[in-house]
């Protein structure tokens, strides 16, 4: 069984909800070594606001904000730093130009 971790987002605005999800959809698709694999979507209106939940692929080694910003968690040296840099420039770049509809 994969592990997966969920985020969830909520907003008062409803406007641009399809343009969202559609994007959302297309990302769903795409598989990169370096992009985090988005597994599921979903979107649910309320009364007062839209929430969102995202579930996406577990990541063991917690997110790049988490060894930034949160002393809990070790300082990343600057060679491993770089690395995980020049592998986001690999992916924004599949985003962004290789995939046939890019991404922006």
């Amino acid at each position: 069984m994969k592990r997966s971790a969920a985020s969830t987002v909520v907003s008062k605005r409803k406007r641009n909800r399809n343009d969202i999800t559609t994007k959302v959809q297309f990302i769903i698709v795409v598989e990169h070594p370096n992009l985090v694999k988005l597994i599921e979507y979903r979107v649910v209106d309320g009364e007062r606001r839209i929430q969102r939940l995202l579930v996406y692929e577990f990541m063991p080694n917690r997110r790049l904000q988490d060894h930034r910003f949160n002393k809990s968690y070790p300082t990343l040296p600057w060679q491993r730093r770089l690395h995980i840099l020049f592998g986001a420039a690999q992916g924004l770049a599949c985003l962004h130009e290789e995939l046939e509809a890019h991404i922006m």
